[in-house]
C-alpha cells in the first residue's frame, strides 16, 4: 500500500470545507489526502486552482511539512518567511520530488517586492549600479538556493512591448533583477520625479556576470545568436576570462525557437550541463518568452536575456564609442548603422514612450490626495 501524505486545511480556509478528488474520484473535505504516488500535475493543479498566491505557497508548505512529519501549526504571517521556508524545505529535501518541484514553481512567483525599485510604464526597474547587480547575484548564487535568479536588461523597447503584451509585463514584474539598459530609463525615471542609479547595460553585465563564473569556478551556457555569434562570444570572453568553464554553446533554428521537438533537443543538453549561468539571445521578447515557458526546471541557478549580446561581443556588431555611449545617443548610432532594420524601432518607438511617460507624469501630478 502506497505512503500517504495527510495535509490539513489550512488556517486561511477559515473552516469552510475544500472540496478535493483523490486519484479513485472520491470527494475529500475538511482534510486532503494524497497518495505520494499520485502527487502529480493534475493533483497540484487542483490544490492551487483558484488560490492566492500566498494561500497557494501555504499549501505548498503544509504538504512539504506533513511529508517530513512536521508540525503544520507554525505560522507563516508575512511572504518572504513562506518563501523560506519553501526554499529552505526544498533544499534539504530533494527527495521529494513533484513536491519539490512545485515549491521551486511557488517560490519564483512568490518574491517579496524591493523597495527600491522604480515603475516605468508597467515595468519595474532596479536602483542599482552594476557593483551593486553582481553583488545582488553573487549573494544569490552563495545562500545554495535553488530557487533561479531571473536578470533582464530592460530599455524603451521592453516597456512599449510590455504596455501591450500582459506575458511580457508579468514576466518582467516577476523577475529578480531589471536593470536600466537605456539612458531612456534614467531620463525617465527623473520626469517621474525618481532617479536610477546608473545605466547598467545587458551585454556589459552579461561580461562582468562571466567574469564573476571564472572568479568562484561556475559554469556558464550561451543560447542563441546569430549564426556563429555565440562560439564568437565565447572566443571573447575565454580570452578575456581564461579560467571561464563554458560548457554549452547552442543555436536554435529562426523561427522554431518554440517548437515542441526543437525545444526539447536544446533543454535536454542544458540539462546535463547545469551550468550556474544560462544566457539566452533570441531578441525581445523571444528569448523571454522562452525563458518564461521552459526554464523552469532547468538545473540553472541565474538566466539572463541577452538581445544581440553575442552578436556583439562575437564583432558581428560594434558598439559606438564610449562618448556615444556617455551621452545617451547609442540608439542614434545604431540606427544610422541599420536604418531599415531599425527606423521603426527607434523613431516610432520613442515617440510611443515618450507619450508613456507623459501619461504616467501626468497622473502622478494629477493624483487625488
Amino acid at each position: 500500500m502506497a505512503a500517504q501524505i495527510e495535509v490539513l486545511t489550512s488556517p486561511w480556509l477559515g473552516g469552510e470545507k475544500r472540496r478535493s478528488r483523490d486519484s479513485r474520484g472520491c470527494a475529500q473535505y475538511s482534510e486532503i489526502r494524497l497518495e505520494a504516488n499520485v502527487f502529480n500535475d493534475n493533483v497540484v493543479d487542483d490544490l492551487l486552482a483558484g488560490q492566492s498566491i500566498q494561500k497557494s505557497c501555504s499549501l505548498v508548505v503544509d504538504i512539504l511539512k506533513w511529508a517530513e512529519g512536521r508540525d503544520v501549526s507554525e505560522d507563516l504571517p508575512t511572504l518572504s518567511i513562506s518563501v523560506e521556508v519553501v526554499e529552505c524545505i526544498s533544499a534539504k529535501h530533494a527527495h521529494l520530488g513533484q513536491a519539490k518541484r512545485v515549491s521551486n514553481h511557488a517560490s519564483q512567483r512568490i518574491r517579496p517586492e524591493s523597495a527600491d525599485r522604480i515603475q516605468i510604464g508597467v515595468v519595474p526597474i532596479d536602483r542599482v549600479t552594476m557593483a551593486g547587480a553582481v553583488d545582488r547575484i553573487s549573494k544569490h548564487l552563495a545562500a545554495h538556493s535553488d530557487r533561479q535568479f531571473i536578470v533582464t536588461g530592460a530599455n524603451a523597447q521592453f516597456v512599449n512591448i510590455a504596455e501591450r503584451d500582459p506575458d511580457l509585463a508579468t514576466f518582467l514584474q516577476d523577475a529578480d533583477l531589471n536593470v536600466a539598459d537605456g539612458v531612456s530609463l534614467l531620463l525617465a525615471a527623473r520626469i517621474l520625479g525618481s532617479k536610477l542609479s546608473e545605466r547598467v547595460t545587458g551585454i556589459d553585465l552579461m561580461v562582468e556576470l562571466c567574469g564573476l563564473a571564472a572568479d568562484t569556478n561556475r559554469t556558464v551556457y550561451l543560447l542563441g545568436g546569430m549564426e556563429g555569434a555565440a562560439d564568437g562570444a565565447a572566443t571573447f570572453l575565454r580570452a578575456k576570462y581564461p579560467q571561464l568553464r563554458i560548457v554549452g554553446i547552442d543555436r536554435p533554428p529562426v523561427g522554431r525557437e518554440f517548437d515542441p521537438l526543437v525545444v526539447s533537443g536544446v533543454r535536454d543538453p542544458i540539462i546535463e550541463a547545469e551550468p550556474h549561468f544560462l544566457f539566452v539571445c533570441l531578441g525581445v521578447p523571444r528569448q523571454e518568452k522562452w525563458i518564461q515557458q521552459f526554464g523552469a526546471g532547468l538545473p540553472v541557478k541565474v538566466i539572463m536575456g541577452n538581445g544581440a549580446a553575442f552578436d556583439v561581443l562575437a564583432g558581428f556588431f560594434h558598439r559606438p564609442p564610449m562618448w556615444v555611449q556617455n551621452i545617451g545617443l547609442e540608439w542614434f548610432y545604431r540606427l544610422c548603422m541599420e536604418p531599415t532594420r531599425l527606423w521603426r524601432r527607434y523613431l516610432l518607438g520613442n515617440i510611443l514612450f515618450a507619450e508613456q511617460i507623459l501619461a504616467q507624469s501626468l497622473s502622478h501630478t494629477w493624483r487625488p490626495s
